[in-house]
């Protein structure tokens, strides 16, 4: 009977000896496969390719003290963006509905001159030829028919330019009291220039002729190369706008 006893005692201890043994190596294991993951997970942090970081220079940057302000004026947000606008934000141009952006700051100097100088001409309704393309030397007969012929419908005056005539014609229009014509009278007051757009060969050029009555809206086409007038449209008559 001691004998059976201490074979079953013997047994008992071996069987918990061995589940002593077991749990250790499990935890072991589970400690090694933590540390395996952990190794894991840096050795891939240090592969990724991370992203610039987003304004990294200006959110460094002091900006409790501007150079633009007193020592004595208190920053606030609000005088922030007053101060730093030019800095980080583009200048706002007007734009008038139905005609275009007042945006001319992509116009040379040499095409600002060249449409002084025409615009000017045609308010005074000349037209020099050298300032055309001679292919299309007609172009400014087509404008002028236009306007001259759609002048009283719109603006509901007669056209204030008169061609100057022979001295026969103008003493018979002229009549028995003997007064003058009003000839070569200012038909255009003033004008505004809209953005220009660009293209390979051809500048496009939006301008607002200004009238008593009104305004012309008319499109210029000019060769980028000569500076010359290709063709001229009217987009639209505008009654009484100032």
């Amino acid at each position: 009977m001691k004998r059976i006893f201490l074979s079953l005692y013997t047994a008992f201890l071996l069987c918990s000896l061995f589940i002593s043994c077991a749990g250790n190596q499990a935890n072991e294991l589970v400690y090694y496969n933590d540390d395996t993951l952990r190794f894991i997970t840096d050795q891939k942090e240090k592969e990724l390719m991370w992203t610039r970081e987003l304004e990294s220079v200006r959110l460094l940057k002091d900006i409790s003290k501007n150079e633009g302000t007193t020592t004595n004026f208190r920053l606030s947000c609000q005088a922030l963006c007053v101060v730093e606008a030019s800095e980080y934000s583009e200048p706002v141009y007007p734009l008038l509905p139905g005609f275009s952006s007042l945006n001319t700051s992509s116009m040379m100097k040499d095409l600002r001159d060249f449409l002084d100088s025409f615009c000017s001409k045609v308010s005074e309704w000349k037209f020099d030829e050298s300032q055309f393309e001679s292919e299309f030397i007609f172009s400014p007969a087509l404008f002028k028919f236009d306007v001259e012929n759609q002048w009283e419908n719109f603006f509901g005056v007669p056209f204030p330019y008169q061609e100057k005539k022979s001295d026969e014609a103008q003493k018979a229009q002229n009549g028995e009291n003997g007064q003058n014509v009003d000839e070569g009278s200012q038909v255009f007051t003033r004008c505004l220039y809209g953005e220009p757009f660009f293209d390979e060969e051809t500048i496009e050029v939006p301008v607002r002729f200004y009238a008593q009555k009104g305004s012309v809206d008319v499109l210029l086409y000019i060769s980028k190369d000569k500076l010359k007038v290709n063709q001229l449209h009217i987009q639209k008559w505008n009654k009484g706008s100032k």
